[in-house]
């Protein structure tokens, strides 16, 4: 005799979570989920999904990096951990006693790479998954500034020499980020 596996026969009224099979619980359930996303949407989200806002001036990413480490010479940029992306640092000092490069010169990465395959718009903006909610930041020139800015690889008067001010809409959200690094 042949082995033959045994066949089980489900029954589907004793199964636990059924899910819906007529279309007003179907429904029911997709404004649940849409409604429990938006909870997730970022203030001001409606501004930052706009792509033509944020275009202003953009910049090659070459003329973008030759500018920064123009800027501050000591700016490490290389390849990142994404396809087309570099990522940004400075050099430091590591202080970690228990490190094997511990009293070495290391690289510190900021947390502001880019992409260098297209141009990049002045200002951030976001894309939005089905149910509008961000799920992607396309990162502009700007963000990667102010991200230095906060991080102490270079100053505000370092910016606003090299790059100038913001102008226009998008350029006022830059002026409220920057007041504290401006006095």
């Amino acid at each position: 005799m042949k082995n033959k596996a045994p066949v089980v026969i489900v029954d589907p009224t004793i199964l636990g979570d059924r899910l819906p099979r007529d279309r007003d619980s179907i429904a029911q359930k997709r404004e649940d989920t849409v409604n429990m996303r938006a909870q997730f949407k970022l203030p001001d989200q409606a501004f930052l999904e706009n792509a033509d806002a944020a275009l202003g001036g953009p910049l090659d990413p070459r003329e973008f990096i030759r500018r920064l480490q123009k800027m501050e010479p000591r700016l490490l940029v290389e390849q990142g951990g994404y396809v087309n992306c570099v990522r940004v640092g400075i050099p430091t000092v590591d202080d970690d006693p228990a490190s094997d490069t511990f009293n070495q010169i290391v690289p510190t990465w900021l947390g502001c790479g880019f992409p260098i395959d297209q141009r990049l718009p002045e200002f951030s903006h976001v894309l939005t998954d089905k149910e509008g909610v961000a799920k992607r930041e396309v990162r502009g020139w700007r963000t990667v500034l102010l991200r230095l800015i906060l991080t102490g690889a270079v100053t505000y008067s370092q910016v606003k020499a090299e790059f100038g001010e913001p102008i226009g809409q998008r350029g006022k959200l830059w002026m409220e980020q920057m007041r504290e690094r401006r006095a």
